[in-house]
């Protein structure tokens, strides 16, 4: 064995690398954790190496490697968060509200994920397009009286009481889901996904997916609004790493990839519609979110009809 504890960790770390080149034990390293052990040990190493520099167990100037080590990860950490708040900055500037007033007397909403949307916001109705046949299915929520005379017929009609999960804590609530084309003016929502390109990131090791929800209305684009989602190194540092040789196939492979930590941005501009949630079609529409109170207080549409426009 080793003088100091952080040659010792150090040994048992290629040594484990060097069995990961093992084809049967490399295969059962990885499989059973060796990818985190390996982070594991390279903070042994350097926190060891820390502690015997500062006692002057070892040359004081080893105190350098795990200064470094962990001053260039937290300086990456911090230089990415800037990264990051300048992207969320533009989209929060660049993005529309108040794009038009939806009135559903005249006008149908059809967008993605249409359920979602009826079950968080003061619709009346809300359509999807459905892909496969170029038909539609609307979403509407419904009182007791209402939703006790539907039948659910598994093609045509649909009804799925709603969840607390969702926000409603009333379960005699539901959302009726229904096959037909909408009948008034059409305010129609896309969305398509976009990798943030490299001229917006100065600092590597951090990636954002961009959401663009595109609106139109009498056959023009009148407006666009982006989301997004980034993944970035963790606050704290954990490398996972792992060598193998995918036995019988005798091709090495190594790969080693900080932890990464991954969440929304947000990009609901100053001045958004009082009411609106971060929807970004609340948002440009001017649609108000339910609130728990509205909830509580639920008494429908109307009707079940696709005339049925006024909450009550």
């Amino acid at each position: 064995m080793f003088r100091t504890f952080s040659l010792n960790v150090l040994a048992l770390l290629v040594l484990i690398q060097i069995l990961e080149f093992i084809p049967p034990i490399g295969i059962f390293i990885t499989l059973f954790g060796g990818v985190f052990v390996t982070g594991i040990l390279i903070h042994a190493f350097l926190l060891a190496l820390l502690m015997e520099a500062t006692v002057k167990a070892i040359p004081r100037g080893f105190i350098a490697i795990p200064l470094l080590a962990y001053g260039g990860y937290f300086g990456m950490v911090i230089a990415q968060s800037y990264d990051i708040a300048d992207l969320q900055a533009r989209l929060k500037a660049n993005n529309p509200h108040g794009v038009m007033a939806f009135d559903p007397a005249s006008e149908d909403l059809v967008m993605p994920l249409a359920y979602a949307f009826v079950e968080r916001h003061k619709i009346p109705i809300a359509y999807q397009p459905l892909t496969a046949d170029e038909s539609f299915v609307s979403d509407r929520l419904a009182t007791p009286d209402i939703c006790d005379t539907i039948v659910s017929d598994g093609r045509h009609t649909r009804k799925s009481l709603l969840s607390i999960e969702s926000g409603w804590d009333k379960h005699d609530i539901c959302r009726i889901e229904t096959a037909g084309e909408p009948t008034r003016e059409r305010v129609t929502i896309t969305t398509r996904s976009e990798d943030t390109v490299d001229a917006d990131r100065k600092i590597p090791g951090w990636s954002a997916t961009e959401t663009i929800y595109e609106m139109r209305f009498r056959d023009r684009t009148i407006g666009r609004y982006r989301t997004a989602s980034v993944s970035r190194y963790s606050v704290l540092p954990f490398l996972l790493a792992a060598c193998m040789v995918p036995y019988p196939i005798p091709n090495s492979f190594c790969s080693a990839e900080f932890l990464t930590d991954g969440y929304n941005l947000d990009t609901r501009p100053e001045g958004a519609p009082a009411g609106t949630s971060d929807d970004p079609v609340s948002v440009m529409l001017g649609i108000a979110a339910y609130t728990k109170e509205d909830r509580d207080n639920f008494a429908g549409f109307g009707g079940f009809g696709a005339d049925s426009t006024k909450v009550h």
